[in-house]
């Protein structure tokens, strides 16, 4: 018989004496004396048998379905699970496969005796788990009623005693003073929020973990933790008081629901506008109003151009109306369009016609050929023959005349474009960003925005098409008012 082995140690069984060697070393014994052959040995080092999600027990209950083994072998049930409802489910899974679950060092087995002992061991192994469970929350929570801590140190702390043997954090951070400094400064409302995490950068604090100081109130001297329901003042000093950071945390809260700025996206046709002052192109970016209504606008790093999307957006779309041609080539090319479809329709229906005759005709020759037969003109062979030649034929006019021909479905749609492409202005609002920006490269004239006159103007011998400027130097001084956008190729 093919035999299993599995094997778990956690820290706790390594100190007891429990060793994945000795474990193994019982299991050999155990199958040498009932004649069984290991078909393969899996192991958990260091896991806990809390949860069945471990590699080695996955892997072992795999080879006991893919080997087809008899037995799964265990040094004792609580190494395969210590929790009551996994142990039975593993038990049954085993069935399934025709594998049986053997203890070594416990009297398991199919009789329902056994059975009941092997759920009863399960059961007394998960109680024993949910006590040391317990009795390690216990302890916790009463180191930190004192001010303990019981975790790992987060970054810029490092674990120490007291000399009463309570678990506490020591500041480690070789650039403590800044730290308290940027933490201090944004407490009091000194520096933003983007400026403070630059400063963490400047210490030696990734992204990651300079967003989750401010997520941590151990750096105000503060416990928080979900094994007591206020807030614990910590035995050993944080790097500003308490009072500093729930003010701080206060502050955090407003600033990280801001929206961010110059995020970009594809709802942003027009940046492929620059400003000729400082030569940046357009960012569209999302601002919230005093209201706390969202709303996108352009604007240049220079402060030239802040404008909303939708003026823009309008303004750009005025200038194009002067573009008549292109709006008349569109309407023309989908009319060309509608007139072939109504030439389908046409023929269509001329050739329904005649269908409907040759249908007509056929009818007419089965019922001459029906009286025929039967005043004995014709014997009975040739009747059948023809018969079914004109059936044939008939049924052939028939399904010539049920294909589909969606040409109507397509005339609607078409005519439908025609009445969206009557304007330039319905050609614009029916784009997407997309499009958008594909049709301004496609028109191939700059865009210049007049801040005075609130218009864009397209097309202008002051700029060339791959935005290079030709206006001189002293030009510019003529156009004090003036904010010329153009269209970056």
């Amino acid at each position: 018989m093919k035999a299993i082995a599995y094997t778990r140690v956690s820290s706790d069984d390594q100190i007891k004496g429990t060793s994945l060697g000795t474990q193994l070393a019982e299991i050999k014994t155990y199958c040498a004396h009932h004649d069984l052959r290991i078909a393969g040995h899996f192991e958990d080092a260091g896991e806990s048998a809390k949860t069945a999600d471990r590699p080695g027990l996955i892997q072992a209950l795999d080879a006991c379905r893919k080997l087809k083994a008899d037995l799964l072998v265990v040094h004792r049930l609580d190494r395969l699970s210590r929790n009551a409802s996994d142990g039975l489910a593993i038990r049954a899974k085993l069935a399934t496969h025709g594998c049986r679950l053997v203890s070594v060092s416990e009297p398991v087995s199919e009789e329902p005796a056994g059975q009941f002992l092997s759920t009863i061991m399960f059961a007394a192994a998960q109680f024993d788990n949910d006590i040391r469970s317990a009795r390690s929350r216990s302890g916790m929570s009463a180191t930190l009623l004192k001010g303990g801590w019981v975790w790992m140190a987060p970054d810029g702390f490092k674990q120490a005693r007291r000399p009463d043997g309570l678990p506490v954090l020591e500041i480690s951070h070789q650039d403590a003073p800044k730290l308290t400094a940027l933490l201090t400064t944004y407490a009091s409302g000194s520096s933003s929020l983007e400026a403070t995490i630059r400063g963490f950068h400047a210490i030696g604090f990734d992204r990651v973990k300079a967003s989750t100081i401010f997520r941590q109130p151990i750096y105000g001297g503060i416990i928080r933790t979900k094994l007591s329901k206020v807030d614990i003042q910590a035995a050993f000093p944080g790097f500003i008081t308490p009072e500093l950071w729930y003010k701080l945390e206060s502050r955090y809260a407003v600033d990280k629901r801001q929206p961010r700025r110059d995020k970009p996206s594809a709802d942003f046709p027009l940046t492929l506008c620059a400003c000729s002052v400082c030569g940046s192109r357009l960012k569209g970016s999302n601002a919230r109003s005093a209201t706390g209504r969202l709303y996108a606008y352009y604007r240049c790093p220079g402060g030239h151009v802040n404008l909303k999307a939708g003026d823009l957006d309008a303004a750009v779309c005025e200038a194009l109306g002067g573009l008549a041609y292109l709006a008349g080539k569109l309407k023309t090319a989908v009319e060309l369009a509608v007139a072939h479809l109504q030439s389908r329709a046409k023929d269509k229906a001329k050739a329904e016609t005649k269908r409907e005759k040759e249908a007509a005709a056929l009818r007419v020759k089965l019922a001459t050929l029906a009286e025929r037969y039967i005043e004995g003109d014709i014997d009975k062979p040739t009747y059948r023959n023809l018969q079914t030649k004109y059936n044939t034929a008939l049924a052939g006019i028939q399904a010539e005349g049920l294909q589909s021909d969606n040409s109507l479905e397509m005339l609607g749609q078409a005519c439908e474009i025609v009445e969206r492409f009557k304007s330039i202005r319905a050609v614009w609002d029916n784009m997407d960003a997309e499009h958008k920006k594909k049709l301004l490269q496609t028109i191939g004239k700059p865009v210049i925005y007049d801040v005075q006159n609130k218009k864009v103007e397209l097309g202008s011998d002051q700029f060339c098409i791959d935005g290079s400027r030709v206006l001189e130097a002293s030009d510019k001084v003529a156009l004090p008012r003036r904010v010329e956008l153009r269209l970056l190729g």
